[in-house]
């Protein structure tokens, strides 16, 4: 991300990414608050991941007729998505561009 006030990149980590799920950050250079400006692209890639993610559910629960397996199964999908989830979520956020938060 580039802080819109001093245009330095400041880099998306972990525990930024997981502190401010409202996508408000402040510039460690300048300590401005700042925002992503989400554009439709963004809403997209949510949509298409949830539909992975459901479809995947569905597939596993149909090819596994044991119903103990089943439930764990699932679990161990939506898990396993969700981190993959979290991982591109935060590389699309580090490369959209930002806007001074009021």
């Amino acid at each position: 991300m580039i802080c819109p006030n001093c245009q330095k990149e400041v880099d998306l980590t972990i525990s930024r990414y997981f502190k401010n799920i409202t996508s408000k950050f402040i510039c460690p250079y300048c300590s401005i608050k700042f925002k992503l400006n989400r554009t439709w692209k963004y809403y997209l890639w949510l949509t298409i991941a949830t539909l992975i993610t459901v479809v995947g559910m569905s597939i596993i629960n149909l090819i596994i007729a044991d119903e103990k397996f089943i439930d764990l199964a699932t679990i161990g999908w939506i898990i396993f998505m969700v981190f993959i989830s979290w991982h591109f979520d935060r590389k699309i956020e580090n490369n959209m561009e930002t806007k001074i938060s009021v």
